[in-house]
């Protein structure tokens, strides 16, 4: 995933939001654009894009430059498709802070979520077409797919009540040693390949769904219901099998009650990481855990 782009990202926004408090999360009213963000944006938004190449280029793509080609075959087998699922939420991630950059320049809601999903399209597909030409990586459609549909994500939630309440996030887990990092030839590898320590969940905000949630009750809605998927014993070929859990996440947007801003903020961006909690594998086999990473 593109970590360093999410770095960048936050911080920029975060910067931006602590002078502009006044902002309303979700806000509907088209507000006057000011040209002043729109120029800040507009530098950092390709400073960063071009900043995620460099980096990925160092990691990825060193080899010698080959011909276009599409290498689904490898793509399907590689990881198990974890990686899929990690186009996927980092595209949406990027999306969402795409998204809540352009509001800060003044763009309604509706205009800065088509182009939080545009942009966050335009950067992965800047990367896939990179890989076409690398030896040891290819274009694939699948990673496009997972991509694109992660991109839009926020988009639907726009506009699709029913899905509003979707989260996704990611965890990694530091605890415990690689098992593909100790594969021969895989010691160099960036923790990007390492799937078997990634965990990818999903939870649902049931509390707001179901409207239950009062700001002056004590009950815990910050507490969602969650389903994970991670592996293990991948070695990049093929082998290994997959986890599946079942647990909570932490939300800290209902946990934080203040009205500033920047901090509401932060806690969405906070947000998109699974924080350790307690979980339940139910495949491959039962077992609980009191934290999870």
């Amino acid at each position: 995933m593109k970590n360093i782009l999410l770095v960048i990202l936050i911080i920029t926004c975060n910067n931006i939001f602590a002078q502009q408090d006044s902002i309303v999360l979700q806000q509907e009213t088209p507000k006057q654009v000011n040209y002043t963000h729109v120029a800040l944006v507009g530098t950092i938004i390709p400073i960063t894009i071009a900043g995620v190449y460099i980096y990925l280029n160092n990691v990825w793509w060193k080899e010698q430059r080959v011909p276009f080609h599409i290498t689904d075959d490898l793509e399907l087998r590689y990881a198990l498709n974890l990686d899929k699922a990690g186009h996927f939420i980092s595209s949406y991630f990027v999306s969402e802070i795409f998204s809540d950059v352009l509001q800060v320049t003044g763009l309604p809601k509706k205009q800065s979520v088509w182009g939080g999903a545009a942009l966050s399209i335009i950067n992965s597909t800047i990367v896939e077409v990179k890989d076409a030409y690398s030896p040891y990586w290819g274009f694939s459609k699948f990673d496009m797919l997972a991509n694109i549909s992660g991109a839009l994500l926020p988009v639907l939630q726009y506009h699709i009540q029913a899905i509003k309440y979707l989260h996704f996030s990611w965890s990694y887990d530091f605890s415990h040693p690689s098992y593909y990092k100790s594969l021969p030839g895989h010691e160099d590898k960036s923790f990007i390949d390492d799937y078997e320590r990634h965990n990818f969940w999903c939870s649902y905000d049931i509390w707001n769904a179901l409207r239950l949630q009062k700001k002056e009750s004590y009950t815990p809605f910050f507490i969602q219901p969650a389903i994970g998927l991670s592996a293990q014993n991948l070695d990049g070929k093929g082998a290994g099998k997959h986890e599946w859990f079942i647990g909570m996440h932490i939300n800290l947007m209902n946990l934080y009650r203040g009205s500033s801003k920047f901090v509401q903020y932060t806690c969405k961006y906070v947000n998109f990481y699974h924080l350790p909690a307690p979980a339940l594998r139910i495949q491959p086999e039962i077992t609980a855990y009191p934290i999870t990473y």
